[in-house]
């Protein structure tokens, strides 16, 4: 696959991390698949580098997501909980509803 092609997938899934006191909040807003894991993962590595109290993900911007986002989600809040950290999505799009109920992992996502 061409670079171009790569980079406008990459494109589909946009993330900010932001930090509210001792609270990291990372913003995912897009398509949440293979092509955003890394960069994702990556943002998640360098919030707990942070050492914050919690990583709240506000998904409310998704417009899709497969399993390959599902599995980032469980990871992420897996090494979150290794470093003694909260893990929480504090805002959920329909999409993410939707994959979350059809995978029987809402419960693992709770708020």
């Amino acid at each position: 696959m061409s670079d171009d092609v790569e980079s406008c997938r990459a494109e589909l899934l946009r993330i900010e991390v932001r930090y509210q006191g001792s609270d990291a909040i990372i913003v995912v807003e897009g398509a949440f698949d293979t092509t955003g894991v890394d960069r994702f993962v990556a943002s998640v590595v360098d919030a707990l580098e942070t050492y914050p109290e919690s990583i709240a993900v506000d998904a409310n911007g998704l417009t899709f997501i497969d399993s390959s986002g599902l599995t980032a989600l469980l990871r992420s809040r897996a090494a979150a909980g290794t470093a003694g950290v909260g893990f929480r999505i504090s805002e959920r799009s329909p999409a993410l509803r939707r994959a979350t109920d059809v995978a029987g992992i809402d419960d693992l996502l709770a708020d």
